[in-house]
């Protein structure tokens, strides 16, 4: 035969009443393991979920940890590359004025006049032949039709 355990409940103010309640001490206890079983797998599950969730999230941070070193080496070797490619203009820059110096300095006017007036037929202008007129903003002038008379 199994033991019963009595509990008392007190409803209210007034005059207390007994409301009996059996519980089977015996089945008690197996039930107490059960639902603490219950509760420790419940609680396993909640473990592995949360160890998942935290690998997953360790695993994204890694990725985005990795993708930004890899665009910052990109970044590093492409100023590299531009500052290489700066020095490099620029002595080609140095070289060009070089070169333009050295043909400027071997250009004989007096040869050129004597070409262009002798062999070319070439004259300077007369009293009415030269206009002027305002250009605009810029210094240089292109030329697509007639000058304008005045």
């Amino acid at each position: 035969m199994t033991e019963y355990q009595r509990q008392m409940y007190v409803s209210g103010s007034a005059a207390p009443q007994e409301v009996p309640q059996f519980h089977p001490v015996g089945k008690n206890k197996a039930a107490a393991r059960i639902e603490k079983r219950r509760k420790l797998r419940r609680a396993n599950k909640a473990n592995l979920v949360y160890t998942l969730t935290a690998i997953g999230i360790v695993g994204v941070i890694l990725g985005f940890c990795v993708s930004y070193l890899s665009l910052r080496t990109s970044v590093q070797a492409g100023a590299a590359e531009v500052a290489s490619l700066q020095r490099k203009l620029d002595t080609m820059k140095l070289e060009n004025n070089e070169e333009e110096a050295r043909i400027a300095a071997n250009v004989d006017y007096d040869q050129v006049y004597e070409t262009a007036v002798k062999d070319l037929g070439m004259v300077y202008p007369g009293m009415g032949q030269i206009e002027t007129y305002e250009a605009g903003d810029s210094e240089y002038v292109m030329q697509y039709s007639d000058v304008p008379k005045q």
